[in-house]
């Protein structure tokens, strides 16, 4: 059990995982726009155009004036991300989720050695709530 979470989340030595700082972090409560039945749902972007289709289906006020070369925006729509652990491909979140809720966060690149990452988002008991892949190409 790494980090006291179950090892269907973290299945190997607590020392194999790098931990991931998230910064710039906004937390939209009570979000009116968000479907209450849907699903925590993670969207990645590493450039600001690309998320701009995000922000104006949600109404989102401006994220950020800038992302630099070495930063991915992430939203997380009806969840919330407490802590990132990296290893080999996979980043591993742990959060809840909550069908009002928008997290807004930014976290830097070169914490990754592989160029295709697989996000997955879980709740401390181990329900996985999202998945994501993504390139960083």
């Amino acid at each position: 059990m790494s980090f006291s979470y179950p090892d269907e989340i973290f299945p190997y030595p607590a020392v194999e995982y790098i931990p991931i700082d998230l910064y710039d972090a906004e937390l939209i409560k009570n979000h009116e726009l968000l479907n209450k039945d849907s699903a925590v749902k993670i969207h990645i972007f590493s450039n600001l155009t690309e998320a701009e289709e995000i922000t104006a289906a949600y109404q989102l006020p401006k994220l950020t004036d800038n992302l630099a070369e070495d930063e991915l925006l992430i939203i997380i729509l009806r969840g919330q991300v407490d802590e990132i652990k990296y290893r080999n491909y996979k980043v591993t979140m742990i959060g809840s989720k909550d069908n009002r809720l928008i997290h807004i966060f930014k976290i830097k690149t070169n914490y990754f050695y592989k160029e295709k990452l697989l996000f997955l988002l879980y709740n401390p008991d181990a329900v996985k709530l999202a998945t994501e892949r993504f390139n960083l190409n």
